[in-house]
């Protein structure tokens, strides 16, 4: 009877699926550890754009400041509008406390005293209560009106 010898001995395939798997274990590690390496940069753009985003967003919001501050705004409405800032205001804010809701007056006196009607007249008692400043006058200057820019 013939014999047949064996390609491969129990040793020898052990320590070929031991240099296989050896193998897949590695290139399984080089895969994951530059899938990391990718997104670790990744990451770091990001950031690094959002920091340049938040210092834009930053020079924005100094923009709109500037843009929108009281004396810019009434330069650009006089040149732009030709609105006036008249030297005497019309229009004079008076301060005064809020007087007191006496308990014996009727329900509709006390609701009418909160909107300043319904109790004796009330008026500022000194001089000091006014308030005095520059108003923007929404009128144009005359000759305005007909295309001219004075």
């Amino acid at each position: 009877m013939a014999h047949r010898k064996r390609l491969f001995q129990g040793r020898m395939t052990l320590a070929i699926l031991g240099a296989l798997g050896f193998g897949l274990l590695m290139a399984g590690s080089i895969f994951i550890s530059n899938k990391t390496v990718r997104m670790r940069t990744e990451i770091a753009g990001l950031a690094s754009r959002r920091d340049f985003l938040e210092a834009r967003s930053g020079l924005l919001l100094a923009d709109w400041n500037a843009a929108t501050a009281g004396p810019v705004i009434v330069r650009r409405a006089q040149r732009e509008l030709g609105l006036v800032i008249p030297e005497d205001p019309d229009l004079v804010l008076v301060c005064r406390e809020a007087a007191p809701i006496d308990e014996d007056t009727g329900l509709w006196r006390k609701f009418l005293s909160r909107f300043g009607g319904g109790a004796t007249a009330q008026a500022a008692m000194d001089p000091t209560g006014l308030v005095a400043g520059t108003m923007v006058s929404l009128t144009p200057r005359a000759g305005a009106g007909n295309g001219e820019r004075p």
